[in-house]
Formats: C-alpha cells, structure tokens, sequence
C-alpha cells in the first residue's frame, strides 16, 4: 500500500481516502460476508465500515 496516500488520507484528503477505501472494498466484504453470510448483510458492513472510517 502507498505509504504516502495514506498520510494524505489522514491529513483529510478525501481523495486518498476514496482510492484506499476502493482498494480494500473487496477484502471488507469478503471478510464480512464470512461472518454475516448473507450478501445485503455484507454490503451493509462494508458501508458501516467506510462510514466509521472516514
């Protein structure tokens, strides 16, 4: 992972946050999806989860 969009992400640059978010979006859901095993259910954990993390 780029060492430098993650300070931009943390410094408020929405930008960086979205690419980095993109990036892991599938291994959120993947993981999510393992304990809710449901695929709405999933979703709504990886949504949950770009909202707490913004």
């Amino acid at each position: 992972m780029n060492i430098r969009l993650v300070k931009k992400a943390q410094n408020g640059d929405d930008k960086a946050f979205l690419k980095l978010f993109q990036k892991l979006q599938e291994d959120i859901y993947r993981t999510a999806y393992v304990y809710v095993k449901n695929k709405d259910d999933a979703l709504d954990v990886v949504q949950e989860v770009a909202y707490q993390s913004f």
